[in-house]
């Protein structure tokens, strides 16, 4: 009656006045995410990660960091080289003269078109994709 209509009415004057400033922090930290995902074109990537082994038949074995990127992994676009893990052994950002054996598994992170040009690489065999949502 007459007390719950000015109760509502304060209610929903409360909400629409504070609401704006109690959820401006989380709106924030949305729009900065956003801003970090955003690549030097300006679009907004995703970074997803997955996991290849590298297979005994790989054109990759055997060579170095810096070869594999020069000829195999030079049309991988935007992926990143994370670890390499070899026998339980896992080497973060590994430098470019880092060897890479058959039965090595290596993370990469990226977007997701650079994702799919990986899985096109022969040799490499998809051991576990570890980021299918978002990072």
């Amino acid at each position: 009656g007459i007390v719950g209509l000015p109760v509502a009415v304060a209610g929903i004057i409360y909400i629409v006045i504070f609401c704006p400033i109690l959820l401006k922090d989380r709106l924030g930290a949305k729009r900065r995410k956003d801003v970090a995902d955003k690549t030097a074109s300006g679009t907004i990537h995703r970074s997803y990660s997955i996991a290849v082994k590298v297979s005994s038949r790989s054109t990759l074995d055997g060579k170095s960091l810096a070869e594999a990127q020069a000829r195999e992994l030079q049309h991988v676009g935007h992926m990143k080289l994370m670890e390499v893990d070899r026998d339980g052994l896992k080497i973060q950002n590994p430098p470019s003269d880092s060897v890479l054996r058959s039965g090595d598994r290596l993370v990469f992170s990226g977007p997701k078109p650079s994702v799919r040009d990986l899985l096109h690489i022969r040799g490499l065999e998809v051991d576990d994709l570890e980021g299918l949502a978002s990072r």
